[in-house]
């Protein structure tokens, strides 16, 4: 699934943004978190909706702890999944 951080494909149907997590759950472990690992999430999520690519992606990297997602380091990326038409 090909990623872009813009949205090169002026001819692109948004279907949904998807989002991406790597999430360090156990607070005495060393933090093994990543970015590649947050965006297989975003790519495993387009993939189900049957997307060419995702455009539009973003990461934001959290070393606080995390309430919402339940963990004590993480990242999260998102980015909108999309088709393109085939010429």
């Amino acid at each position: 699934m090909a990623v872009y951080k813009n949205n090169p494909f002026s001819d692109a149907t948004i279907i949904k943004t998807v989002d991406g997590l790597s999430c360090n759950r156990n607070k005495y472990q060393a933090q093994d978190i990543s970015e590649s690992e947050a965006m297989d999430g975003v790519k495993i999520k387009a993939a189900m909706l049957n997307a060419d690519a995702v455009v539009n992606t973003i990461c934001q990297k959290n070393s606080d702890t995390d309430w919402i997602n339940n963990c004590w380091a993480s990242v999260k990326c998102i980015g909108d999944a999309v088709t393109v038409p085939q010429n």
